[in-house]
């Protein structure tokens, strides 16, 4: 006589709801961590980036005084050149020449933070979605801004402190030298230089090279002032009112 086995159906039940529920309980602590993980990482980088882009921002105005200095000393160079500024002393060229010898840094508008965030693909996976929408043009219109400040960086290097060296005395020029146009702040001190003959100047305005590096900078400038600088302000409020409203959640 076979003996029957009893069983217990509402036993297993339990135990295999137990097993189940333990396993989606594994599953959801898992996909926590991990996103809790991320979200601590996208937290460190958002706050790096809101420190650059702040830094930014204060140069934007700073910028803008600084180019519009360089441009009207070099649009009174050219005008001299040209004959429509008579009045020109030999001070008064070197001192619009110490004012025509800066450039702008490509490195300006460098992000390390924002750079990583696209390269790596990393602008996709932001968690907020209308952060990452600003960010995206934001970053392109830094990389029009770095590439207009390149174009600048190079006639400095390649063309007009090559004319200079040859055709003036820069280290006349550059001991003159004690603020950055238009910035009174931003203040220097060159190591003194020994100048045993002083130099005028004033022959430049006659020289056709001359006139045509003046005329280009002028052109570089109102590109950096119209296309670059041109509400870079308000970008850069947009996106950080943004930053500071995703950190603060």
């Amino acid at each position: 006589m076979q003996q029957r086995i009893k069983i217990s159906w509402p036993r297993i039940l339990v135990e295999g709801t137990a097993i189940v529920a333990s396993i989606l309980l594994a599953f959801w602590i898992d996909a926590w961590w991990a996103d809790s993980q991320q979200r601590q990482r996208e937290e460190v980088v958002l706050k790096a980036l809101l420190v650059d882009l702040q830094a930014m921002r204060r140069k934007v105005d700073e910028q803008r005084s600084y180019n519009e200095a360089i441009l009207a000393a070099t649009t009174k160079l050219l005008e001299a050149s040209v004959g429509a500024e008579q009045n020109l002393t030999p001070d008064d060229v070197d001192r619009l020449l110490r004012d025509v010898v800066w450039y702008n840094p490509s490195s300006t508008w460098e992000s390390a933070t924002m750079s990583l965030l696209v390269s790596a693909g990393d602008l996709a996976d932001l968690s907020d979605v209308a952060l990452a929408q600003v960010l995206a043009p934001l970053h392109n219109r830094l990389e029009r801004a770095r590439g207009r400040y390149s174009l600048d960086e190079s006639f400095y290097r390649d063309k007009l402190i090559p004319f200079l060296g040859t055709r003036a005395n820069l280290p006349q020029i550059l001991a003159g030298i004690d603020h950055a146009p238009g910035v009174p702040e931003w203040s220097y001190d060159f190591p003194s230089m020994q100048i045993a003959d002083t130099h005028d100047h004033s022959h430049l305005l006659s020289n056709n090279e001359f006139r045509g590096l003046m005329a280009a900078k002028i052109d570089l400038q109102h590109d950096i002032l119209n296309y670059t600088l041109e509400d870079l302000d308000d970008d850069l409020d947009e996106v950080i009112v943004k930053l500071k409203a995703n950190l603060d959640e």
